[in-house]
């Protein structure tokens, strides 16, 4: 492998290359590890791994790989060995470039080959840093009771994270269309703990139950422990209006 090189094209999508020179075919050193694909039922190739065993051949998968298999291929798949009898770093430099023949229809979590929106990509990425900044200054804040800087800055890092979200559907390979990769994590339990804690501890209950009920339309259950603590301290702030 030879570092991370990224690809743009005049359609707006880049690929991500991970290497440079991999080959199905190169020496490699022996070892107990294969390269596998799955294909559906239409001989398209949808999943690339590596493994040892009978892993190629289990149903236990990921919730993406399920669903593709339910929806698009009438719940079945055809294994095929690519190598055998390999080293693991040579399992590596297969996989990378299987993966990269068929970059546009695996739906592997990690796929580097697969196309993606260039626009989106780099708006997510933006919206990522200037999250991890926000909520790190209001949390900052919090910690040395500066209330008033606290809010609008727990303010941003949810606007920010939104923002993730609207544009996590980059990838517009194989994996895109399928719930089970929709963008779902909530905000971490720093933001909607602390941004709840700081409008309680100012008084600002009007404000605590407006971003509580905005929190819940904008990210729906299952919830966590600071979730229901927010929801809790929604409640209350209701009960003192």
């Amino acid at each position: 492998m030879s570092g991370i090189t990224i690809k743009a094209n005049s359609l707006g999508t880049i690929s991500f290359e991970m290497g440079e020179g991999a080959s199905v075919d190169q020496h490699c050193k022996p070892g107990k590890f294969y390269v596998y694909t799955h294909k559906d039922k239409d001989g398209t190739v949808f999943y690339v791994g590596k493994g040892t065993g009978d892993r190629a051949h289990t149903r236990e998968r990921s919730p993406e790989w399920l669903e593709y298999l339910g929806t698009r291929s009438d719940g079945t798949f055809l294994v095929e060995i690519v190598r055998d009898g390999i080293s693991e770093e040579d399992a590596l430099e297969i996989e990378d470039a299987v993966m990269k023949t068929h970059g546009g229809t695996i739906i592997n979590r990690v796929n580097p080959h697969a196309p993606y929106d260039s626009t989106k990509f780099r708006a997510y990425c933006e919206a990522q840093r200037r999250f991890k900044d926000a909520l790190k200054s209001a949390t900052n804040s919090l910690k040395c009771k500066e209330f008033e800087n606290a809010i609008p800055e727990f303010e941003a890092a949810y606007s920010y994270h939104l923002e993730m979200a609207r544009n996590a559907n980059y990838n517009l390979g194989a994996r895109n269309g399928l719930k089970s990769t929709a963008f779902v994590y909530h905000p971490t339990s720093a933001l909607a703990d602390g941004y709840s804690m700081v409008l309680a501890k100012t008084g600002r209950n009007r404000e605590l139950i407006a971003f509580a009920e905005r929190y819940f339309q904008d990210y729906e259950a299952p919830y966590n422990k600071a979730e229901d603590t927010l929801r809790n301290r929604m409640e209350k702030a209701r009960g003192q209006l």
